[in-house]
Parts: C-alpha cells; sequence; structure tokens
C-alpha cells in the first residue's frame, strides 16, 4: 500500500501531505491503473539469483529494470517514517 500511496501522492492533484511507513518506492507486481496514468510494475527474473560461496542465495540482481514511482513531481510534503 505504500506504493499506492506514493503514486496517489504523486499523480492526482488535492493531496498536500502523506505519511509513508516502511512501504516500497516501486510499484510491486501489480500495474496501477487511473484514467490515461499507468505506473507499470516492478518485475523479478528468479533466474538471475545467485548462490553465493557459504550458500545464501543473492538476489540482489532479480529485478527486470526497477522503475521507481516519481515523487519529485508531487505537490505536496512526504514524511517517510
Amino acid at each position: 500500500s505504500g506504493d499506492l500511496a506514493l503514486s496517489m501522492a504523486t499523480f492526482l492533484p488535492g493531496i498536500s501531505a502523506t505519511v509513508w511507513i516502511n512501504g516500497c518506492n516501486a510499484n510491486t507486481l501489480v500495474p496501477i491503473y487511473y484514467k490515461d496514468i499507468y505506473v507499470p510494475p516492478l518485475m523479478f527474473d528468479i533466474k538471475k539469483a545467485k548462490m553465493t560461496p557459504l550458500g545464501f542465495m543473492d538476489i540482489g540482481d532479480v529485478t527486470n529494470d526497477p522503475i521507481v514511482i516519481p515523487i519529485e513531481r508531487a505537490p505536496g510534503s512526504f514524511m517517510f517514517i
């Protein structure tokens, strides 16, 4: 829901303040549609995961071209917690 709050604050008029608690700055898994606005989802390619020599899974490269929500366009204020 953090991505939805950031999207609303960025793309919808009349929102003057947004409080965002430990959310994601990209739209995850499901695209957001509103009128002529489309925010694509952040998708994953699990095939890009690698095992480290210690047996841990490195998922640092699994996201496909991350597109973050352009909050710099938002007219209101943000509180990030």
